[in-house]
């Protein structure tokens, strides 16, 4: 029977990430914080030597912004990656990567043109090594469906490749969500499945052949 951890339960508390080492939680929280309006922001809680979690510690600016945040996800560094409707992005929403120097979390820095646009992107996938990023966009021209397709592009060097819509998967609703399972072999996200359908389900795919392929296919920056 599950159970609500101990720091949840009183608050809206969603998309829980655990960082690789398993000691550290990145959750999205509207749950109010001293001298800060409340919005969906990033909390996170630690494990103490007992092996139970701490009390949440709310991310501070400029990390959280005003508007909402969505999606933390770390990688095998450290480095977290999320999305913002904040302003000063190219769109509805965008991905922004804050680095861990020091052993602190440094000024997000959006994470460019090549992967952001005038529309919006949003939930995200990064794998430890951070060179493979999934992510649901919104209204693009590639788009199945206006309300969010999910994409894919790959690090290299210091930049990205043009983000390619995942076609095997996309449907006429909402696919959002995806989770990456460590091994890259499987991909677990959500999906409405059509406009019509009134709920959503969590769908799993053997995911290597698909990210063999669109690596295959994937347009590298220039040197």
């Amino acid at each position: 029977m599950p159970k609500v951890v101990s720091f949840s339960g009183k608050y809206d508390d969603s998309d829980p990430h655990l960082s690789k080492d398993g000691n550290s939680i990145y959750f999205i929280s509207d749950r109010p914080s001293k001298g800060v309006t409340a919005s969906a922001d990033i909390w996170m809680a630690v494990k103490n030597k007992n092996g139970q979690w701490g009390d949440p510690i709310w991310l501070p600016y400029p990390i959280n912004s005003t508007e909402r945040e969505y999606s933390p996800r770390t990688d095998k560094n450290g480095n977290l990656y999320f999305a913002s409707d904040r302003p000063g992005g190219y769109g509805q929403g965008d991905l922004y990567i804050s680095y861990l120097e020091d052993k602190r979390l440094g000024t997000p820095i959006n994470m460019g043109n090549t992967i952001n646009s005038a529309t919006g992107e949003w939930n995200l996938e990064i794998n430890d090594s951070a060179d493979i990023l999934l992510f649901e966009a919104s209204q693009r021209a590639q788009n199945v469906s206006s309300y969010g397709d999910l994409y894919i592009s790959f690090k290299h060097r210091n930049g990205w490749t043009a983000p390619q819509n995942i076609k095997e998967l996309n449907t006429s609703g909402s696919d959002l969500y995806p989770f990456l399972t460590r091994d890259e072999n499987s991909l677990y996200f959500t999906s409405s499945d059509s406009l019509k359908s009134p709920t959503t389900a969590i769908y799993h795919v053997k995911f290597k052949s698909i990210l063999k392929n669109y690596k295959k296919t994937a347009v590298f920056p220039k040197k």
